[in-house]
């Protein structure tokens, strides 16, 4: 399974994107802006992560687990995990149904989509992927 994020508005304190599941569009995301991929305050680098399970901590557990993307450059514990803020991150990406200027409205019901076929996936030998770019490339 294929997913892609496409960056396509980033106003300084907050970048918003469109998220993709197999080229359909699903739903906008905010990130932090671009800080030379600074910990804990920077989006991560556009590029192709693998996106595993991951069943521990704050946002994951054997039953539910987080949306984990490997081997972020220089980063770890990079999730997709709800959020409406920018401010509430910590370099994540946070899904929503809705936008503006800065946030993203109802994480909890994307992330749920997103969840569901990233799940279905999982259940077959299929690798989740997710591809960070920006809209004009």
């Amino acid at each position: 399974m294929k997913l892609t994020l496409k960056r396509f508005h980033d106003s300084g304190s907050a970048v918003r994107g469109l998220f993709f599941i197999n080229g359909a569009q699903t739903c906008f995301t905010v990130e932090r802006p671009w800080v030379d991929n600074a910990v804990g305050i920077s989006c991560i680098p556009e590029g192709s992560y693998l996106i595993k399970p991951k069943t521990y901590g704050k946002f994951g557990t054997l039953e539910n687990p987080a949306l984990w993307l490997q081997d972020v450059p220089g980063r770890t514990h990079i999730l997709i995990h709800g959020a409406n803020r920018a401010e509430q991150l910590q370099g994540c990406i946070a899904p929503g149904v809705s936008c503006g200027p800065d946030y993203v409205g109802r994480s909890r019901d994307a992330l749920k989509l997103i969840k569901r076929a990233v799940f279905n996936a999982w259940n077959t030998p299929e690798e989740v992927t997710i591809d960070v770019t920006h809209i004009t490339r």
